[in-house]
């Protein structure tokens, strides 16, 4: 059984068992926006943004391949946090005295990437060949990750919000997963 069907039968319970003026009631969660986004916008140089939340994961396309940006591992990873604001952030230098004087030191601690500087960092990580595996994302390492068929696996098993975007569900042998998440199905 192919996700569609799966998909279509699902569809056709709700329909059967869909309440009574339903459809008039618009805080009903059936009526309330997606706050899952899919589209094809370019936020660099060579990233297009196609799906996702910018505040916890999206999937972008670089030259014709698709990569999963994890803003919550930067977010969790004080260690990556650390290194990437090294790097990507802009520090103000903090005068501290030495005994010959004065001499400038960068607090990088304090001061948190914004979108933009995520972009350089992910887009130079993509360029550099440096994206990161399914096991690093699921032990919260990394922040991009190329977009594989082991990668949808875990997007989906996680419950990533990404598991909804098209591109990610081409990727995924239902198959497989329905053997190793029966309850799922």
């Amino acid at each position: 059984m192919s996700h569609k069907d799966l998909r279509s039968i699902v569809r056709r319970k709700l329909e059967e068992n869909y309440p009574a003026g339903a459809s008039d009631n618009p805080d009903a969660p059936w009526n309330q926006e997606d706050s899952f986004v899919s589209s094809s916008k370019k936020i660099s140089n060579s990233l297009n943004f196609v799906a996702g939340d910018s505040e916890s994961e999206f999937l972008v396309k670089s030259s014709g391949r698709f990569y999963v940006i994890s803003v919550q591992n930067i977010k969790i990873n004080p260690e990556l946090q650390s290194s990437l604001t090294a790097e990507y952030g802009e520090a103000s230098p903090e005068s501290q005295g030495d005994e010959d004087g004065q001499y400038d030191s960068y607090d990088y601690e304090s001061t948190e990437l914004d979108q933009s500087q995520i972009m350089n960092a992910a887009e130079d990580h993509i360029e550099q060949g440096k994206a990161s595996t399914p096991e690093e994302y699921a032990a919260g390492e990394g922040f991009v990750y190329h977009l594989t068929p082991a990668m949808a696996e875990e997007l989906w098993s996680s419950g990533s919000d990404l598991e909804h975007a098209p591109q990610v569900n081409r990727m995924i042998d239902y198959g497989k997963l329905r053997q190793a998440y029966p309850q799922a199905f």
